[in-house]
C-alpha cells in the first residue's frame, strides 16, 4: 500500500517487542527498505547496522552490513563505508555477500587513491571465480536507487546471473559483465582501471592491452586513464614488453595529441616503436625529445637510440656519428656489452673491420645469451674475411654452441661448414650438415646454401 510511514511503526514495534523471535532479524531488514523509501538514509542506515550487532549470526547480518556501507557511500561518508565492508569480509569471508563487499571495497579504494589497496580483493574474487558479484551488486545499487519507489526487499544471492562464456582469460571474464552492463558510468571504468593495474602488477599483458583497450572505448572521458596507461607503459618497459608499452602510448597520443610525455617515457615510446617494425616513425619522436629533455638526463639513451634507428633504416654513417658523439659525450656513461654490440655492427658495416674486431673481443669477456653469440658470430665473419678461415671457424662453432637453434646458431653453423670446406675438412663439414638436416628447425634458405658449399666443392674436385 506504500504506507511507509506505517509499515516502519509496525516492524520496528515487532523488533522491540519480540526480538528474540526468529522472525526478529527479517523485520528489521524490512523496516530498513521501508525507511529508505521514505528518504531517511541515516535511520535505514542505523537499522541495518543493528541487525549485525544485535543478530550477529543471522545470515542476513552480511547483507545488512553490506547496505549500511553502501549507504554511507551514498552520503558521502567513505570512512564508515570502508568500516563496514572491513567488517562484512573480516566477520563473513564465506557469506554470498561478501564478494559483493571485496568488489565494493576494491572500488572505494581506487575512488580514494589506493590502487594497490584494490588488488588483495581483486585477486580472491578472480582466485574465487566470482563472475556474479557484479551482477549482484548491479542489483543491490538498483535496489538502493529505487527509493520511494516499488521494488521487492532485495537478497544479493546470485540468481538470474549471466555468466560470461568459458575460454576467454580470467580478468576479462570477469570485466565482461560491466561492459555487458552490470556496472554504471561511475563503476565500471573504476572496475576496468583496478584490472589493468592488477594486470600489469602480474604481467598479463595481453589482457592489460585488452582491458586498457576497452577502457579508452567505453569511457574516452574518464580522467585517470592516462596516469593509469603511463604506469602501465612503465612496467612494460622494464620488462621488454614494447607492444605493450607501443600501445599504451598511441592511446595517450590519440586521446590527447599534445601529451608533454616526459623525456624517459618519450624514449621508452621511441624504443618500442624501433623494436615493433615502425624505426621512421620512432625517428619522428627522437626529434621531440631534445627539446624536452632540458637536463640532459636522457641524453646518453636519446643518442643511443639514435644510433640504432639510423642502423636500422640503413644509414650506418649516421649510427656511427651517434655512437661516436655518445662516447665522447658520456664518457663516464657505463657501457653493458649489450649497449656496445650496435655500434661494432656499424662498424663491420662501414668497413671498419679492425675496430669492431676489437670491440667485439671485448663483448665477449663480457657477455653471455644471444649477446655473445651474435658477438661470436661476428667475431668469426671479420675473421672469415680476413681470411682466418682456421680461428673463424673457431668462433663459428663457438657462437653455435650457445644455441644451436637460435638465428645466429644456425647462421653459425653455415658459416663453420663453409670455414671448414675453405680449410680442407670435408669430413667435419659433412658432419654440421647432417646435424644442420636433422635438427628439424634450420632454415631452409640455410639448408639450400650449406648443400650448394658442399657441391660447389665436388664439382671443383
Amino acid at each position: 500500500m506504500r504506507l511507509y510511514g506505517h509499515a516502519v511503526d509496525r516492524y520496528d514495534e515487532f523488533v522491540s517487542n519480540h526480538a528474540l523471535a526468529p522472525e526478529a532479524p527479517q523485520a528489521a531488514l524490512a523496516q530498513g527498505w521501508a525507511e529508505l523509501r521514505l528518504g531517511r538514509l541515516d535511520r535505514a542506515q542505523r537499522t541495518w547496522l543493528q541487525i549485525a550487532q544485535r543478530f550477529p549470526a543471522d545470515e542476513r547480518a552480511p547483507l545488512a552490513l553490506l547496505l549500511t556501507a553502501h549507504i554511507a557511500v551514498q552520503a558521502g561518508d567513505l570512512a564508515s563505508a570502508q568500516h563496514g565492508l572491513d567488517q562484512l569480509v573480516t566477520r563473513y569471508p564465506l557469506s554470498p555477500s561478501a564478494s559483493v563487499g571485496r568488489l565494493s571495497r576494491s572500488i572505494l579504494a581506487v575512488r580514494l587513491g589506493r590502487e594497490q589497496d584494490a588488488a588483495p580483493d581483486l585477486r580472491e574474487l578472480l582466485r574465487s571465480k566470482q563472475l556474479c558479484a557484479a551482477h549482484e551488486r548491479h542489483v543491490l545499487l538498483a535496489g538502493l536507487r529505487a527509493a520511494g519507489a516499488e521494488a521487492p526487499f532485495l537478497r544479493v544471492n546470485g540468481h538470474d546471473c549471466p555468466v560470461p562464456p568459458s575460454g576467454s582469460q580470467p580478468f576479462e571474464q570477469f570485466a565482461a559483465p560491466f561492459l555487458n552492463g552490470a556496472g554504471d558510468p561511475e563503476t565500471t571504468p573504476i572496475v576496468l582501471h583496478a584490472l589493468v593495474r592488477l594486470g600489469a602488477d602480474e604481467k598479463r599483458w595481453d589482457e592489460v592491452r585488452t582491458l586498457s583497450s576497452d577502457l579508452i572505448t567505453a569511457y574516452p572521458t574518464y580522467p585517470p586513464t592516462a596516469g593509469l596507461l603511463t604506469r602501465v607503459a612503465t612496467q612494460a618497459a622494464a620488462d621488454h614488453e614494447w607492444p605493450v608499452v607501443r600501445g599504451a602510448y598511441e592511446q595517450i597520443l590519440a586521446q590527447d595529441p599534445g601529451n608533454p610525455l616526459s623525456p624517459k617515457a618519450r624514449l621508452d615510446f621511441v624504443e618500442a616503436l624501433l623494436r615493433t617494425g615502425d624505426p621512421t616513425l620512432a625517428q619522428t619522436q627522437l626529434t621531440q625529445v631534445a627539446g624536452v629533455d632540458q637536463t640532459g638526463a636522457q641524453g646518453p639513451r636519446r643518442l643511443f637510440l639514435l644510433g640504432e634507428v639510423s642502423e636500422t633504416l640503413g644509414r650506418p654513417d649516421e649510427a656511427l656519428a651517434a655512437y661516436d658523439q655518445l662516447r665522447r659525450e658520456y664518457p663516464r656513461a657505463e657501457w653493458t656489452a649489450e649497449s656496445l654490440l650496435p655500434r661494432a655492427r656499424v662498424l663491420q658495416a662501414v668497413g671498419r673491420g679492425r675496430q669492431a674486431r676489437a670491440l667485439l673481443e671485448e663483448i665477449l669477456k663480457g657477455s653471455a645469451g644471444d649477446v655473445f653469440g651474435e658477438a661470436a658470430f661476428r667475431l668469426a665473419e671479420s675473421l672469415s674475411a680476413d681470411g682466418q678461415q682456421a680461428l673463424a671457424v673457431k668462433w663459428f662453432l663457438t657462437a653455435a654452441y650457445v644455441d644451436t637453434h637460435s638465428t645466429w646458431g644456425q647462421r653459425a653453423q653455415l658459416g663453420a661448414l663453409q670455414g671448414l670446406l675453405a680449410t680442407g675438412d670435408r669430413s667435419a663439414a659433412d658432419a654440421i650438415y647432417r646435424r644442420m638436416l636433422t635438427s628439424g628447425t634450420t632454415d631452409p634458405d640455410l639448408l639450400t646454401q650449406a648443400r650448394e658449399a658442399l657441391l660447389a666443392q665436388d664439382r671443383d674436385r
